[in-house]
């Protein structure tokens, strides 16, 4: 999000809560691959590395 600053970690945890992504540092409007998912619900945790801010999104991947 734009409102987090210039750069932010991001990490996706599936519904059980395991770790299935993680980046470090991502830009605005950087893109990232994530079609090695399987259907199903995941979480996206993006970290604000300038503000400290976070925010938790749910994602849900579905089959083509």
């Amino acid at each position: 999000p734009t409102s987090f600053g210039s750069f932010v970690s991001a990490e996706l945890t599936d519904i059980k809560g395991a770790l299935v992504w993680r980046k470090n540092q991502v830009t605005n409007d950087e893109p990232f691959d994530l079609s090695f998912l399987s259907a199903g619900n995941y979480f996206m945790k993006v970290l604000s590395l300038t503000t400290g801010q976070s925010q938790v999104i749910h994602m849900i991947k579905m089959d083509r």
